[in-house]
């Protein structure tokens, strides 16, 4: 998924047996793990700012939505319960 200015793509992939969220520079360059988590990262959403992205993260039915700050890689758990919480979007005005 591209943020909101085009100049980065975000996306989740399967490296050394986990999922997790990665990002780089449209043109393929710069290709960093954001999440490097020990659950299974996945489902994503820009914010529209291009500061934060919401996931799901969870393993054995447990799934929860998260946001991560793009920059410093701080997350927030948006979730904690027992259904499963998965395709977070931004609403927008």
């Amino acid at each position: 998924m591209y943020s909101p200015d085009g100049t980065r793509v975000a996306f989740y992939g399967l490296a050394d047996d986990r999922w997790d969220l990665y990002l780089m520079d449209a043109d393929g360059s710069n290709l960093s793990n954001l999440t490097q988590d020990t659950t299974e990262c996945y489902s994503l959403s820009w914010s529209p700012d291009g500061q934060w992205i919401a996931y799901t993260a969870g393993s054995a039915g447990a799934y929860d939505l998260w946001l991560i700050h793009v920059a410093s890689k701080q997350r927030l758990r948006l979730t904690d319960g027992p259904a499963r919480s998965e395709a977070p979007a931004w609403l927008r005005e």
